[in-house]
């Protein structure tokens, strides 16, 4: 058995270290970076010495390499790391030890590379997590490696388990007695002992098993770890955030089901939506075709159906709330996209709703459906119907964390994102994502969509975060940032696209008054904390004051260093009005072609930033271009 440790060299003359066979190289790196190998593997720090003399005491017919990284002092680079870790590979050594770490939420691709190839051949990367437990530090972290930190541990040849944790073993590193240069001693304590302690039960076993693979050896270690260690608890308690380690034998299928399209395209074929006058439903309306699966029924309300004015050419036909639709009309989909029915102020609308959703039940229809509460009512219609079909709600839960927090230790993201914002709600900035998505598309770009609108999934997009109208993003605002850049850091790496592009909903920045009530900004706000967009488009409204605009800019560029590339228009303006009743109502008055002109004019002229109608195709070439020339 070849034992590497990777650290500061080792002092082989040292008293504990009796009859230690024992060879070694030394990995330096210049003012250049680049990286160079010596054969000098004198231990000046006395490090690595006290790690090879506690491996030391459990394995001792065992060859050690000092794989020297540490000069004159603690200190090295990922590069100089990853390029030992890979010499250990090509030189065949069993068990690298690792007494060292790199605090850091994106260390470098070679680094998780190499650490994954070692995985692959078989063999064991045992690494010091931080001292603070709290922070990540890699490679510990890395699911391919043996993460270890410090305990109680009263026998050294015991270790713990930390179930759920990407650090998932505990050792012996409480202050002891340690061996340094020059055969001393001195009295040490943390995580860097503890890894070399665990380090030495795995050679022991290995010792015993020569032929045990890593997926066995995890399995021994966890069935044999006393599970009355714990783990120490260094420095101040900062807020915890469960961090759960992924088992390299299920890393293909987490990461299949967590970064590859979540509808499956084998129960979704046709599509009938309902209520069709809802907003979100827009965009069913005006751009069937860029839905991922044909639109073939719209349905509405029997109080509000007008299909004339949703441009929709449909046949005449009798709803009523008793019957709901007829036979006939249910034939043509067989996938119902179900809006917020339920929030229907008149009771026959609702009664509507609930009656289609039963015959859709009935027939065996599939629901897709954007209000999570109705969860809970689907699932009972479903238990009194023997229902065979399908139901999908998008949202993310503390299961999706989970998964996507597995792979957390990702390099960062590699491509442009690009996102869509707004000055205020109801500004066709779902609309503006998917006709830029297309138009990059059709230029031959490979787009990685993530939506913040729960209809986005049946329009491409990769995943959904609502976070708006009743809210589907079932994880605490904390670990909102966590997941986002954790999941475009995936979509990066395993979709490789060109660009991402993404959107908020509602608005950026509270309007004027201090003293209103703030709606969904800090949600949105804290989403684009999460995406971290490098450009922006930005939706305006005409009656918008050039001052606001400037700020809603600013405060993106101060959170995201991010700046916009051009403006989007709505072609309408909102006039309030009083009923009778004394409430205030809102109408939108579509602006005359003078009107748009004068108000684009203007907006350019002050934001110096192009103000494109985003819905005219003669813009195409434009949108692009001025995509291409921000990024290229």
């Amino acid at each position: 058995m070849r034992i590497a440790v990777v650290d500061s060299g080792i002092d082989a003359e040292h008293p504990r270290l009796e009859n230690l066979r024992c060879s070694g190289v030394s990995f330096v790196q210049d003012e250049c970076g680049r990286v160079s190998t010596v054969m000098d593997f004198e231990d000046r720090l006395g490090h690595g010495t006290a790690s090879a003399a506690i491996i030391y005491k459990f394995c001792r017919e065992a060859e050690y390499v000092a794989v020297k990284i540490f000069q004159n002092e603690l200190v090295s680079s990922e590069k100089t790391l990853s390029t030992a870790i890979s010499w250990c590979i090509e030189n065949s050594i069993d068990i690298i030890n690792l007494s060292l770490g790199i605090l850091t939420n994106s260390p470098s691709e070679e680094l998780l590379r190499v650490c994954d190839e070692a995985h692959y051949r078989n063999i064991v990367i045992v690494a010091a997590g931080h001292h603070n437990s709290n922070n990540d530090c890699y490679p510990a972290c890395y699911p391919s490696t043996f993460g270890v930190t410090w305990g109680n541990v009263p026998d050294f040849r015991k270790h713990g388990y930390i179930p759920d944790s990407p650090i998932e073993f505990i050792a012996k590193g409480t202050i002891q007695r340690v061996a340094t240069i020059d055969g001393g001693y001195r009295i040490r304590s943390g995580t860097s002992l503890a890894c070399a302690y665990f380090t030495g039960i795995v050679a022991a076993i290995l010792e015993s098993h020569s032929k045990m693979d890593l997926t066995t050896l995890k399995r021994h270690l966890v069935d044999n770890a006393d599970r009355n260690i714990k783990p120490i608890q260094f420095g101040r308690q900062t807020r915890q955030i469960d961090f759960p380690a992924v088992r390299s034998s299920e890393l293909v299928a987490v990461r299949k089901r967590v970064f590859s399209s979540r509808i499956d395209q084998r129960w979704v074929g046709r599509l009938g939506v309902f209520p069709a006058s809802e907003k979100e439903m827009r965009a069913f309306v005006e751009l069937p075709d860029y839905a991922s699966f044909p639109v073939t029924m719209y349905l509405d309300y029997p109080r509000n159906v007008d299909f004339r004015k949703l441009s929709i050419s449909k046949k005449e036909e009798s709803l009523s709330p008793a019957t709901g639709p007829s036979s006939n009309s249910m034939e043509g989909f067989d996938t119902l996209v179900l809006g917020y029915y339920s929030d229907q102020m008149f009771e026959s609308n609702i009664r509507f709703g609930r009656t289609l959703v039963d015959k859709c039940l009935l027939e065996n229809k599939n629901i897709f459906a954007f209000d999570f509460r109705l969860q809970s009512e689907l699932q009972e219609h479903m238990r009194n119907h023997l229902y065979n079909g399908k139901v999908y709600v998008p949202g993310v839960t503390q299961k999706l964390f989970d998964d996507v927090m597995e792979f957390r230790y990702l390099p960062p993201v590699k491509v442009p994102v690009l996102g869509v914002i707004g000055t205020s709600n109801r500004q066709g900035k779902f609309t503006t994502q998917l006709r830029v998505k297309r138009i990059m598309e059709n230029a031959g770009y490979r787009v990685s969509y993530l939506s913040s609108e729960p209809q986005g999934e049946l329009f491409g997009a990769n995943m959904t975060f609502p976070y708006g109208y009743q809210s589907a993003a079932h994880i605490e605002q904390e670990k909102w940032q966590f997941f986002l850049r954790t999941y475009l850091k995936g979509v990066s790496e395993f979709q490789r696209p060109h660009a991402i592009l993404t959107g908020t909903q509602g608005t950026t920045i509270p309007r004027g008054n201090r003293d209103l009530i703030i709606g969904n900004e800090i949600d949105t706000l804290s989403f684009l904390l999460g995406t971290m967009p490098d450009r922006f488009i930005c939706a305006v409204n005409p009656q918008d004051s050039i001052g606001y605009i400037r700020n809603v800019c600013k405060v993106v560029s101060v959170f995201c260093k991010a700046s916009p590339i051009f403006f989007v228009m709505t072609p309408w303006k909102r006039v309030f009005k009083k009923t009778e009743t004394g409430q205030t109502v809102a109408k939108h008055l579509t602006l005359d072609e003078d009107e748009k002109n004068d108000c684009r004019t203007r907006f350019e002229e002050a934001l110096n930033k192009p103000v494109i109608d985003i819905m005219d195709h003669k813009n195409d070439g434009l949108i692009l271009r001025t995509i291409e020339a921000e990024f290229s």
